[in-house]
This record gives structure tokens, C-alpha cells and sequence, in this order.
């Protein structure tokens, strides 16, 4: 099945793999970095 149509299926907030990958990075590098903060997931954001 391909992404989109597995996005779509499950009313995901990301519908492209391109999308994906951007918040994967946006959550991960911080964390790798060891970079300090918390994590709002309502947000998706590090505060």
C-alpha cells in the first residue's frame, strides 16, 4: 500500500514521506544532539 493511501486511510497529519521524514528529524535531532528541553506533543515541538 502506498503511503498516501495509508495517510489517508488513518487520517494522518503527514501525507507525504517527505512530511514524515521532517517530523521524524524535527523530533529525533534534538534528542541525538542531546540538546535539552521538553517535548509538547500536542505541538510537535521542543520547548
Amino acid at each position: 500500500m502506498p503511503y498516501h493511501a495509508m495517510a489517508k486511510d488513518n487520517s494522518l497529519a503527514w501525507t507525504t514521506l517527505e512530511q514524515v521524514a521532517a517530523a521524524v528529524s524535527a523530533f529525533l535531532n534534538p534528542v541525538l544532539a542531546k540538546s535539552r528541553g521538553v517535548w509538547n506533543p500536542i505541538e510537535w515541538k521542543w520547548n
